[in-house]
């Protein structure tokens, strides 16, 4: 998966290289963006907590967020809202209809970074990766909540699986 997201990227003039493979055991997303963050020296923070403080602390804020805009309800029950977000604060739950989708942008508004999502050929019965490279901006629910740092964080998608990618030079980044 990682080579194919490679490939696609330098399709696109962008060159990369594998980050640190994760564990893919429900917390790939929050591990990846824990690598990119702490293998770029593009970066100045550490992410030096588990992933799974994080994905409490950033899906926890994140409900706040998605209440405060138009993804709330959604099409979601208020029952359903409460048990869908808790299950990604606190479990290796991602795969929930609707909230699951958020989490990627919950993650670029609560580091306030956009992130880069080299998305590799994938089709399954309800999703598909329509182009190949997209970005998820730190401005995805709050307009006022401007990116911190103009290099993107970057990782491959394969629509069940996110892994870290590093930039070769400085104009890949």
């Amino acid at each position: 998966m990682v080579q194919e997201a490679i490939n696609v990227a330098r399709k696109h003039g962008i060159f990369l290289e594998p980050g640190n493979p994760n564990g893919a055991a429900g917390n790939c997303l929050y591990e990846s963006i824990q690598d990119n963050i702490n293998t770029r020296s593009c970066f100045t923070e550490n992410l030096d907590n588990t992933p799974e403080y994080y994905r409490y602390v950033w899906m926890t804020e994140g409900e706040k967020k998605c209440r405060a805009s138009d993804y709330y309800p959604g099409p979601k029950t208020e029952e359903e809202w409460k048990d869908a977000w808790k299950r990604l604060q606190e479990t290796s739950d991602w795969e929930i209809d609707y909230f699951g989708d958020l989490a990627i942008g919950v993650c670029a508004d609560a580091l306030r970074k956009d992130i880069l999502i080299i998305n590799t050929q994938w089709q399954t019965k309800k999703d598909f990766a329509s182009q190949p490279i997209s970005v998820i901006f730190s401005d995805h629910f709050d307009a006022s909540n401007l990116k911190n740092n103009d290099a993107p964080l970057i990782l491959a998608y394969d629509g069940r699986h996110y892994e870290s990618l590093i930039p070769l030079t400085d104009q890949d980044i």
